[in-house]
């Protein structure tokens, strides 16, 4: 190619524009329409082949980009490096975080109710803050602030609801249980009554009062 292109370039460029004019050949079309869909694309093609990229042939170029693709790495200078594995030995030999431990519950007592909590709405009190209201800005950031903090005292005053709600629920099993356990016991005590009246009027019969009254 007299040095203008090499040779690999040259042979890539014209098997390209082979492949690419073969069917531009076959289509139906006129031979004007051919010719205008040639020029659009074996020629740019074979161009690009001649030339190459970045000063290699389109073969190289593209088994450099797989190569790269397949064995691509991240490349670190000595000193980074070092830094890198001091940080990780540092993460590494900090002592670990002590795990919550989670409350007991207390033992459900059914003699004692639990008594109805404070109300917790009056006492949060979530920080607001202030801003300039001399100025467009501060208002609308006032009027944000404004907004959060109700949002804030709506959540809590549905999770305080939720709570009570929770407690009246747990005080009346706790009632209900009170009450079975007393019914349970006044029936005892009641059976008990029974068997020592029966047991009375056995030992105090009309036999027993006559040979009292023998005896006296």
């Amino acid at each position: 190619m007299g040095g203008m292109f090499k040779i690999r370039n040259a042979v890539e460029g014209g098997i390209l524009a082979t492949v690419v004019t073969v069917p531009v050949i076959h289509l139906p079309l006129t031979v004007t329409a051919r010719i205008i869909i040639f020029c659009v694309t074996a020629l740019p093609a074979a161009m690009v082949a001649f030339i190459g990229i970045g000063g290699e042939s389109l073969t190289a170029f593209f088994m450099n980009a797989v190569r790269f693709v397949k064995n691509r790495r991240i490349i670190y200078r000595k000193d980074i490096k070092q830094q890198a594995l001091k940080q990780k030995r540092r993460n590494h030999s900090r002592e670990p975080k002590a795990r919550k431990r989670r409350k007991k519950k207390p033992a459900n007592n059914e003699d004692t109710i639990s008594k109805e909590p404070a109300n917790p709405v009056d006492e949060y009190r979530p920080e607001r803050k202030t801003f300039d209201t001399s100025t467009a800005s501060g208002i609308k950031k006032q009027a944000r602030e404004d907004i959060r903090i109700l949002q804030l005292e709506q959540k809590h005053a549905r999770k305080s609801q939720a709570m009570a709600l929770k407690a009246a629920k747990h005080d009346k099993k706790l009632r209900a249980r009170q009450n079975k356990k007393d019914q349970k016991e006044a029936a005892r005590l009641a059976r008990i009554s029974r068997k020592e009246e029966r047991y009375r009027k056995k030992t105090s019969g009309p036999g027993k009062e006559k040979e009292e009254i023998r005896n006296s």
